[in-house]
């Protein structure tokens, strides 16, 4: 016989908890993680700031970030526990907005042989995912830096509401006709910055250079009688601008509760006139001829696929597959033969410094300089309660990087009356064009045993093993041989592989109120 259904109404319970607990006692080194709710309600727009925030965590003039008095490339940057460092100065390659953040952990002191190439700090950031339910958002604001001190800051005190703006928007929710288990992520920043140094166009950057028939003639103190002419417009100029624009995706697929299946994607493109550009103050020596100051294009990419499987109640595996690209420019002018090019200071032709300071009266910078980068990055982790005491984790990692520098100062021919790129086959004399591509080669495997002694006792043994094979060639002998050419074939050997065994252990003794 069928039973009829009924309501039975119950006093509500409630279950307190702690969702970050102030001391966590299975930790053997700092670890401090901030939560989307927690990046909102922070009056902060970056996510440098964010994590400045933490304690023994600083952030210089230029927004590189220090943990624990560690230099800046000593930070390991990861995305979903993939890397995205850049190999050339192992710096942050690609950012990250903060309304794509759901989480941001920082890990200072003491790593476990699951992480390497780092000295500091690891700071891990995890991307939001989309929900069963479609939800959007957008925020726009704008403003500028205002200060009385015109006399120390040029041109602060005039206020321009749109100095500097921001808007960012999100969307997210189910792919549409492939149910609520795939699903999408979408944000993106637009930011302009003017800054809050201004010049003056006094001169223009043809100020020195007089043709005289079918010769150019560079005259910078004016011997022909015309000395500088100050022939710009007066016109104000912002000389520490930025342009910003970053883009992320996520795809996520959930065929299973014991399957995910995820795709990030990550744009980052810059566009600024930096306020130093190859060990110079372009501020200060463009002041009065902006126009002939550099300025530096940024591309970065991120691409990322995981696998996260639990095979079991008691061990999980997460797979990762991503590249990374780079690319940073910087040049006056794209094209190094472009014809407005014009000889500045410290030339062997010109010096146009006007005495006895250091700005420049007419010229443009003709240092340029280009650096790319690819890097191919696999990680596999597996996680075991073998037993109620013992976590065990293992896995390994392969990064395949490909790195491009070149850099030159153009130099001006005066039989072709142009300028030239000093390529080493064109000029054997000239040294200081560098231009190089490696493919270097890391790769590491671990195992670490997180063992819970008892309630106060948890000790984290583990052994970590890296290799690198840079790929390169080197002069073992450079202080012998300097003076007779560093650059010739038969000073170089090929470099090595490097191997390295590093044990890790450490003990934790938590400090509660029980």
């Amino acid at each position: 016989q069928a039973l009829n259904p009924s309501a039975v109404e119950v006093a509500a319970v409630e279950v307190f908890g702690e969702r970050n607990p102030l001391v966590r006692e299975d930790l053997t080194n700092t670890l401090v993680s901030v939560t989307a709710e927690q990046i909102e309600a922070l009056p902060v727009d970056q996510i440098r700031d964010v994590i400045s925030l933490q304690a023994g965590i600083v952030e210089d003039n230029d927004g590189a970030l220090h943990i624990r008095g560690g230099r800046s490339n000593e930070i390991a940057y990861q995305v979903n526990g993939i890397s995205i460092n850049n190999p050339f100065g192992n710096t942050q390659a690609v950012g990250l907005a903060t309304n794509a953040v759901e989480e941001v952990s920082v890990s200072a002191g003491t790593f476990s042989a699951e992480y390497g190439n780092a000295l500091s700090g690891v700071i891990n950031f995890v991307t939001k995912d989309g929900g069963p339910d479609y939800h959007g958002s957008f925020r726009s604001w704008s403003g500028d830096n205002v200060s009385s001190r015109d006399d120390i800051f040029f041109h602060v005190g005039t206020v321009a509401p749109f100095n500097h703006s921001r808007m960012e928007w999100t969307f997210s929710g189910p792919i549409p006709f492939l149910g609520k288990n795939v699903t999408f992520f979408t944000s993106g920043v637009r930011e302009h910055d003017d800054g809050h140094l201004f010049g003056m166009r006094v001169y223009n950057r043809e100020e020195i250079l007089f043709i005289d028939g079918d010769n150019f003639i560079i005259d910078p103190l004016g011997a022909s009688g015309a000395r500088f002419r100050a022939d710009g417009d007066r016109e104000i100029v912002p000389m520490v601008t930025s342009d910003d624009l970053n883009l992320t995706a996520k795809l996520a697929w959930k065929p299973s509760n014991k399957l995910k299946l995820s795709y990030d994607l990550i744009l980052d493109d810059g566009e600024r006139f930096p306020r130093e550009a190859g060990g110079i103050n372009t501020f200060r020596r463009f002041r009065f001829n902006p126009d002939g100051r550099p300025q530096r294009l940024t591309n970065a990419m991120s691409h990322s696929v995981g696998v996260t499987h639990a095979i079991s109640s008691k061990t999980f595996y997460t797979l990762k597959v991503g590249a990374n690209f780079t690319k940073s420019r910087t040049f006056v002018f794209e094209d190094p033969f472009d014809p407005r090019y014009v000889a500045s200071f410290e030339n062997e032709i010109t010096n146009n410094l006007i005495p006895p300071t250091d700005y420049l009266a007419g010229g443009t910078d003709l240092i340029r300089s280009r650096e790319e980068t690819r890097s191919i990055l696999a990680k596999l982790d597996v996680v075991s309660q073998v037993l109620p005491s013992h976590e065990v984790k293992l896995g390994g990692e392969f990064v395949h990087h490909r790195l491009v520098l070149e850099d030159y100062e153009l130099l001006f021919d005066e039989q072709q009356g142009r300028f030239i790129v000093p390529y080493p086959e064109l000029n054997p004399n000239f040294t200081d064009y560098q231009y190089y591509a490696r493919e270097p080669v890391q790769a590491a495997v671990y195992i670490l045993d997180k063992m819970e002694l008892s309630r106060q006792f948890i000790l984290n043994v583990g052994l970590r093993y890296e290799f690198l094979d840079t790929k390169a060639l080197y002069n073992p002998n450079l202080a012998g041989t300097v003076d007779t050419g560093v650059q010739n074939p038969e000073f170089l050997r090929t470099a090595s592989p490097k191997h390295r065994l590093s044990p890790r252990v450490s003990l934790s003794f938590p400090i509660t109120s029980e």
